[in-house]
């Protein structure tokens, strides 16, 4: 699965990625060289997860990735991942905002859906618009895609950093 640099030097993925895992590793570069990894934070409900990497340096050639500050609703982005010891990077087309249960809990929240040109998109391919990082695909089916934005991304990291985290279940106590 993939992850994105963070601050702080953390690695950000879908609980659903590490949930249920004996071992995590990280590698970079499409390199072989793996190191051991760890689960900072994880919330099941809204499929978010951070990792820790302790090994000295890892951190040092790679730069966090710049959360848009906007909330994007429609319009083409650029969704990317790394295969095949190779970037790719596909269109894909956002349609609208819709509020839905999250897949893996049963918190409602935000997401945008879309169509990608990816082939085969994974559940952890970052979407990127003029180089900020706009959100990241928590789900897709046959070019279908839904992508938690980047201010739900941003509100999960800092609350889970900040040492009192209450989970999204909790923050607004109504529903859509």
């Amino acid at each position: 699965a993939q992850a994105i640099v963070v601050n702080d030097s953390m690695l950000l993925t879908t609980a659903h990625a590490v949930s249920n895992a004996t071992l995590i590793q990280a590698k970079k570069h499409g390199k072989p060289n793996r190191t051991a990894a760890q689960i900072y934070h994880m919330d099941r409900e809204i499929n978010l997860a951070l990792l820790t990497v302790p090994t000295p340096g890892f951190f040092d050639d790679l730069d966090a990735a710049t959360f848009s500050e906007n909330m994007i609703s429609g319009g083409e982005v650029q969704s990317v991942r790394w295969k095949n010891r190779q970037l790719e990077v596909a269109q894909t087309r956002l349609g609208r905002v819709e509020v839905v249960a999250s897949r893996t809990g049963k918190v409602q929240h935000a997401v945008l859906k879309g169509t990608t040109d990816l082939s085969g998109a994974s559940s952890v391919d970052p979407v990127f618009m003029n180089k900020h990082l706009i959100g990241l695909t928590v789900y897709h089916a046959k070019g279908m895609v839904e992508i938690l934005p980047a201010h739900t991304l941003t509100a999960y990291c800092d609350m889970a950093k900040s040492g009192d985290y209450r989970g999204f279940a909790t923050l607004i106590g109504l529903s859509y």
